[in-house]
């Protein structure tokens, strides 16, 4: 979840922020600079050749969890 104004009520709670950021590998919450930056990106000449991808931007929250999921490991990768 990204820190906003209408998520503010959530990170007030005194035992959201270190719960959130614990499960953010970058150690803090996404700001709306960080989502704007990737936006920005996608809008670039950089990334011109970018075609049908989804961009997680979550700060290895995604890769955090699917790494702890029980028998991730035995599947087959190619």
């Amino acid at each position: 979840m990204t820190r906003t104004g209408m998520t503010a009520r959530v990170y007030a709670t005194p035992a959201s922020p270190p719960s959130g950021t614990r499960l953010v590998p970058l150690g803090r919450v996404a700001t709306p600079d960080d989502m704007a930056a990737a936006i920005a990106f996608l809008l670039s000449p950089d990334a011109r050749y970018v075609n049908g991808h989804d961009l997680i931007v979550d700060g290895g929250v995604t890769g955090n969890h699917l790494g702890r999921l029980p028998g991730l490991s035995q599947i087959t990768r190619a």
